[in-house]
Order: C-alpha cells, then sequence, then structure tokens
C-alpha cells in the first residue's frame, strides 16, 4: 500500500483520473486503497465518468470510492440553479450505482472569481443531497470559501497551502501511470464518512488491533440449522455446528445472524475518536470473504 506519514500517523494514496476507466484489481495491485471517480446522470456517462462495472469492480478490490460531478472548470458560476441542477444529475447517477457517500462538486481553477456564486452553487447542491454529501473541490481559496456550504474538502495545489479543515490533499506536482492512465495522486489527510473513513483515521497498528480483535470474536461462536430450519448458536462440538468464520457456507439468513451478532460486538469496543456503532456497519456487509481469506492465510502460515 502507498502511504505517507504525517505526524506520526500513515496516510494512504487514493487515485482520480479521467482518461479511460480502470478495473479495481489494477489499482490494489498498484499499492492504491481508494480512488475518486467522476459522476453524471446515466444516460450523461462519458469516458471519464464512472460505471456500473467498474464502480463493482472497485468494491469487490476493496477500494475506498468517492464521487465528483464536474461539468466544465467555471460551472460553478452559475450559481444556485446550476448547482441544484448537477446535483440531481449527480444524485441520479450515484443512484444508478447504489452510492450513498459524498459527492464533490467543483471550482477547478486557481482563482475564485465569484465567491459568492461559488457558495450559492454549493448550496444548490446541498437543496438535493443535504449539506452532509456535499464535498468541495478547489484551490485554498476555494476551501477557505466553502466553510459552511460543504462538508467534505478537497484542495488542490501546493502542501503548504493546504486548510486545516481539508480532508483530501491533490498533489499537482505528482502524477503517476497505473495501467496505462494517468491520474492524479491524493493524500487522505482525513476520514471521509462511511467511505474508509473510520479505517483511515486508525494507524496501522489500530487497525490490525481492531481487525485481530473481530477475528477473535468471531472464532470463537459456531451456529447450525435447527430442525425448524432456523439458524441458532451451538457450542463447538455440536453435531453440524458450522465455524463463524466460514459466513458463507449456510443460507441468507445465517448472513443476517452475523451481521447483527458483529455490528453488537464491535459497538462494543472502545476505539478513541472513533463511531464504532457506524464502523460496524460499515464492516459487516464485507467482513466474510475477509475473515475466511484472513484465518486460511494464518492457518497456511
Amino acid at each position: 500500500m502507498l502511504t505517507s506519514q504525517s505526524g506520526g500517523r500513515t496516510l494512504a494514496h487514493w487515485l482520480d483520473y479521467s482518461a479511460n476507466r480502470l478495473h479495481g484489481t489494477t489499482i490494489k495491485n498498484a499499492g492504491y486503497t481508494g480512488v475518486i471517480r467522476y459522476i453524471d446522470s446515466p444516460t450523461r456517462l462519458a469516458t471519464k465518468h464512472t460505471d456500473q462495472n467498474e464502480y463493482r469492480s472497485h468494491l469487490a478490490a476493496g477500494l475506498a470510492v468517492l464521487l465528483v460531478m464536474q461539468t466544465t472548470t467555471t460551472a460553478s458560476d452559475g450559481g444556485f440553479s446550476v448547482g441544484r441542477a448537477h446535483a440531481r444529475r449527480a444524485l441520479a447517477g450515484a443512484d444508478h450505482l447504489g452510492y450513498q457517500g459524498p459527492i464533490f462538486f467543483t471550482n477547478d481553477r486557481t482563482t475564485l472569481p465569484n465567491p459568492s456564486a461559488w457558495k450559492s452553487y454549493l448550496d444548490g447542491a446541498a437543496s438535493v443531497l443535504g449539506i452532509g454529501r456535499v464535498g468541495a473541490y478547489g484551490f485554498r481559496n476555494a476551501m477557505d470559501v466553502a466553510v459552511g456550504h460543504a462538508t467534505y474538502f478537497w484542495q488542490a495545489g501546493r502542501r503548504s497551502d493546504v486548510a486545516p479543515h481539508t480532508h483530501i490533499w491533490q498533489d499537482n506536482n505528482t502524477q503517476v501511470k497505473v495501467g496505462g492512465i494517468t491520474c492524479d495522486r491524493n493524500l487522505v489527510l482525513k476520514g471521509i464518512g462511511s467511505v474508509g473513513g473510520f479505517l483511515m483515521s486508525l494507524s496501522d497498528e489500530e487497525q490490525r488491533d481492531l481487525f485481530d480483535r473481530i477475528f477473535g470474536m468471531l472464532r470463537q461462536r459456531y451456529f447450525a440449522k435447527d430442525d425448524e430450519g432456523a439458524v441458532v448458536e451451538v457450542g463447538g462440538d455440536h453435531p453440524g455446528a458450522t465455524p463463524a468464520t466460514v459466513l458463507d457456507s449456510l443460507d441468507g439468513n445465517f448472513l443476517v445472524n452475523m451481521i447483527e451478532v458483529l455490528d453488537k460486538r464491535v459497538t462494543a469496543l472502545e476505539v478513541a475518536g472513533v463511531d464504532v456503532d457506524r464502523l460496524a456497519t460499515l464492516l459487516a456487509p464485507a467482513v466474510a470473504k475477509a475473515v475466511n481469506d484472513e484465518f486460511a492465510r494464518r492457518q497456511n502460515s
């Protein structure tokens, strides 16, 4: 995984790009843990935009995904009505993908000719999405003006200019080739919502500790179907007992049962600075394969 050190913490690098689409495994194998991809309404998707196939490949590869809406570099000068229209288009595209996270809106230039229009543009987006899902992209001048009109901040320009409230910094001095495509590299400074935000806010040691504790909980549990076909918890010596680490071995009711168990147990953990309720919700649907793979690795090591 490609990382940088800042203040004693390990920070991840994500990609953004527009020349073509990239499969999730290509990005993961290059060492990146997340992407920021363009979106528009389903009928307007072009080469630069993500689509269902690419988006699903990103999720399958375990990548964090954020979306950005941009038509032209100066579109934000259109103010509230344009922001509202763009948010409606972006929301249609996000719903088409099944994406529920933040969406960034842009002032993609070093200047900010009309600060009032920029704020109104973001307000227009918020009228559709709610301010909790609105992100702002631009240089330091745009980041400062966007405070109070967006929740998440993606800043371009020099590292020395990064605002204290910025979540992601786009390194405009470093472009990389991944899968034959030129990509911008971004440094994740702060976690964002449910898009890997909780894990990104933890150090590598804290992440390992959290997953070790989850794996330990699951390893100690066994389930089986009773005479009526219901999934019940049993002892490890019960005939037909299935270890809780094998989440895909029974029907969907078993997976639902384990999500509820995991949610309760992770919620009970005390991890400083992390909303473990939402962390449990984030981890539960994806943990089945991760647990199986991890235990297979440990058993073979």
